[in-house]
C-alpha cells in the first residue's frame, strides 16, 4: 500500500479499453486496485489483460459484484461502461446502496440535472442515504467545461461561447459507435438517432458551463447529422467495413440559450477516422475582448483516463450526492 494519504483502494467497473487504461495510471498514482468488474476475461488476472504484468486480482463477473465491494472494501469505484444515465443506473443502484464512491466517465453524468431530472434525483437521493458521492467527469471536464469557463473568466461583456470538438469512436469500444450510428444509412440515421432525440454528449457539458458560471437556461436544442465518407473505410470496434455512403458517425450541433443573453453553440463530430482525420478542440469567446483557443490533436483517450484518475481525492472527500464536477473545482494534477 502507498504510504501516501491520498491513495485509496480503488475498484474498476468495466474493463473496455478505457479501463485498462485507468488501471496503468491508478496503480503509477498510487492507488490500489482491490476489483475488477467486466464482461470478458472472467478469472483472469486484470493486469495481465491490460498488458501491465499480473497484480493479482481477478476480473469478476457483474453478477458477483455486491460479494466482491463487500469482500474488498473500495473506497472508490472508476465506472466506465455506458454514456447515458440510464444505461448506467442499474449499476450505480448496486454501488450506491453499498456507499461507494463513484466517478464515470460516462458522458450524460457530467451534468444530468436535465436531460434525466428523475433519475439524477434517485441516484443522489440513494448516495446520500449512503453517505458516498457520485460524479461525471472525462474529457469534457477540461476541454467542453473548465477550458471554457477560465477563458470567458477574462471576457469583460461575452456574447456568445462556440465550440468545435472532434473525437475517432473507434477509440472507445463498439457500444460508442452504436451510439453514434456508425454503418446506419441515412434513412436509419434519421429514425434512429435524430429522431431519437437522445441528448449529445456536449448538451449536458454546455448546461454544465451554465451551472458553472451561474447562468439561468432558457433553452437547449440540437440538430443530429451523420458524417458519411465517399468510400469504404474500416473499423476495429465497429467490427466490420462501413460501405460508402453510410453514416461514420455523427455531427450534432447543440445551443444554449440563456437568459444572460449569452449562447452556447458546441459542435460535435464522432466518427470513424479515416485519411487525416485527428482529434481537435476550439473554443472562440465573442465579446469584449473576444478570445480563441485551440487544441490541436488532445490524446483524448489520455485524458479521459487521467481525469477520472486525479479527481479521486476531491470525490473522496466531496459532500454526498450526486455532485458535477464545476463544484470540485478545476482538477487537481497528482504525483
Amino acid at each position: 500500500m502507498d504510504s501516501r494519504t491520498d491513495t485509496y483502494p480503488i475498484l474498476l467497473w468495466g474493463f473496455g479499453h478505457m479501463n485498462k487504461v485507468v488501471i496503468k495510471y491508478a496503480q503509477e498514482k498510487g492507488h490500489t486496485i482491490v476489483g475488477v468488474i467486466g464482461h470478458h476475461d472472467i478469472g483472469k488476472d486484470a493486469g495481465e489483460v491490460a498488458e501491465i504484468g499480473a497484480i493479482n486480482v481477478k476480473i469478476s463477473d457483474e453478477k458477483d459484484a455486491v460479494e466482491v465491494i463487500t469482500k474488498t472494501k473500495p473506497r472508490a469505484c472508476i465506472l466506465a461502461t455506458r454514456s447515458t444515465m440510464a444505461d448506467l443506473a442499474p449499476t450505480l443502484r448496486t454501488l450506491g446502496s453499498l456507499g461507494v464512491n463513484t466517478i464515470t466517465i460516462g458522458e450524460e453524468a457530467f451534468y444530468a440535472w436535465n436531460t434525466s431530472p428523475k433519475l439524477s434525483e434517485e441516484i443522489d437521493t440513494l448516495f446520500k442515504a449512503n453517505n458516498a458521492t457520485f460524479s461525471g467527469t472525462g474529457y469534457q471536464d477540461v476541454f467542453w467545461g473548465y477550458l471554457a469557463t477560465v477563458v470567458v473568466g477574462c471576457t469583460h461583456k461575452a456574447t456568445k461561447l462556440e465550440c468545435f470538438t472532434q473525437y475517432n469512436v473507434d477509440d472507445y469500444g463498439r457500444a460508442l459507435c452504436e451510439a453514434h450510428g456508425v454503418g446506419l444509412s441515412k434513412e436509419e440515421f434519421a429514425k434512429n438517432i435524430s429522431e431519437n432525440a437522445t441528448p449529445a454528449y456536449v448538451w449536458n457539458s454546455n448546461e454544465w458551463i451554465c451551472s458553472a458560471l451561474g447562468w439561468k437556461i432558457k433553452k437547449t436544442s440540437q440538430v443530429l447529422l451523420p458524417t458519411t465518407a465517399d468510400k469504404e473505410i474500416n473499423s476495429k470496434s465497429y467490427g466490420k467495413t462501413i460501405p460508402a455512403g453510410t453514416a461514420t458517425g455523427m455531427k450534432a450541433i447543440v445551443t444554449t440559450e440563456t437568459e444572460q443573453g449569452v449562447t452556447i453553440e458546441t459542435t460535435m463530430i464522432g466518427q470513424v477516422y479515416y485519411d487525416d482525420l485527428e482529434d481537435v478542440c476550439s473554443w472562440t469567446i465573442s465579446g469584449t475582448p473576444s478570445t480563441s483557443i485551440v487544441s490541436k490533436k488532445p490524446d483524448t483517450v489520455g485524458i479521459t483516463c487521467a481525469s477520472a484518475v486525479n479527481r479521486l481525492k476531491q470525490l473522496v472527500e466531496s459532500a454526498p450526492g450526486y455532485v458535477t464536477t464545476d463544484k470540485f473545482g478545476p482538477i487537481l494534477y497528482k504525483h
